[in-house]
């Protein structure tokens, strides 16, 4: 039998005979959701990859049930759009990509309602658990993550994620400023570094971090702002 994935909990207020396709947009992948399944996974492989075992796991296990809590948040719930406001989203989106087939110039302009469209259409498993926000030059994820299948069920890890995003190379890249938790802890810096690395790095991860939101614009932008409560891909 298949293992769950760690992030996945029945969505609050989720009738599960009512399917989740949409129309307007691909069927969604089922199963894993793209930021914090990838943001835990990310962090688990890390420290693994960095020589923790034995003594050095069990301390990584204390750490995540000393940062979880019993319970999960319930104040991230985000209203669904309209089948017409998806269609009108994905063909903003289609817009752009074919601006950027025939390498013209063109923008898409996406605020933090786009951006949750965008994630529960691709992921809607993360109804309830995640929602985002943007402040100034800063995306904000807030969040509430199980941890049943890493052993710790019935705990959440209940906090916010900040990230920026940059042009390097040419390419979009994620650089994670923090992570804290409702609890007042935080994930350490060199941590941090080392999970935007692999989310920059990693075509499996970056897929589902990136490409799963932002489509083909994360891939043929040219240029990227975040501003002023907007995120902005150029060609």
């Amino acid at each position: 039998m298949t293992s769950p994935s760690p992030f996945e909990h029945p969505r609050r207020g989720h009738d599960p005979s009512v399917g989740d396709h949409v129309e307007g947009l691909a069927t969604p992948r089922q199963g894993r959701g793209c930021l914090f399944w990838g943001c835990i996974s990310i962090l688990v492989v890390v420290l693994l990859a960095g020589g923790l075992a034995g003594a050095w796991v069990c301390k990584f296990y204390g750490f995540l049930n000393d940062i979880s809590e019993d319970a999960p948040r319930d104040d991230l719930a985000v209203p669904a759009p309209t089948p017409e406001e998806l269609a009108v989203l994905e063909q903003r989106f289609e817009a752009f990509e074919g601006a950027a087939a025939a390498d013209g110039d063109a923008e898409l302009v996406l605020d933090a309602d786009d951006i949750n469209a965008r994630l529960l259409a691709s992921n809607p498993e993360l109804q309830g658990m995640v929602k985002v926000s943007i402040a100034g030059e800063r995306l904000l994820v807030d969040a509430s993550v199980p941890l049943e299948g890493i052993g710790l069920g019935g705990r959440y890890v209940n906090g916010t994620i900040e990230a920026g995003l940059e042009m390097r190379d040419g390419r979009v890249e994620v650089r994670l400023e923090s992570v804290r938790t409702t609890k007042g802890d935080e994930i350490p810096k060199d941590v941090l570094d080392e999970m935007s690395r692999h989310v920059s790095e990693d075509p499996d991860t970056r897929k589902r971090v990136l490409e799963d939101i932002f489509g083909n614009a994360a891939r043929h932008a040219k240029s990227l702002e975040v501003k002023d409560g907007r995120l902005v891909f150029r060609r």
